[in-house]
């Protein structure tokens, strides 16, 4: 992701000589679009089938029947606290993702700059952010 986001960036700097604008771009698009997606998607990829048929066995060997004559709100018991999980999987998956091409997004435009070194390339991108 921030390999194919460098290469987008020396697109964007060699066509329209604009670098002022290259790494609000770039921020906008890692930070906020594709670091978030693509966490929701690797979480629900490896996460979600496993808690689906989890549950499904429950029902089939008539668990969800015993927490239902117990009282137990089969909701509360079983799917928040899986939903609560898989969100805050999601959340630190995508601060994880965008850190990281962050990171590989100013080793490549380190390239496309010349004389700016990787910390400085990764020192404007960070300062783009709006928290």
């Amino acid at each position: 992701m921030g390999a194919l986001a460098a290469v987008q960036g020396e697109f964007w700097l060699d066509h329209t000589k604009r670098a002022d604008m290259l790494y609000a771009v770039l921020d906008a698009g890692l930070v906020r679009e594709v670091a978030a997606l693509l966490s929701v998607l690797l979480t629900l990829a490896a996460n979600g089938a496993p808690m689906c048929a989890e549950m499904a066995m429950m029902r089939v060997n008539r668990e969800v029947l015993v927490l239902r004559c117990q009282g137990i709100d089969e909701f509360a018991y079983l799917v928040f606290p899986r939903m609560l999980g898989l969100a805050l999987a999601c959340c630190g998956g995508a601060v994880v993702l965008a850190a990281t091409a962050l990171l590989c997004c100013s080793a490549g435009l380190t390239q496309a700059h010349g004389d700016v070194g990787t910390f400085e390339v990764l020192r404007r991108l960070v300062l783009e952010l709006e928290w």
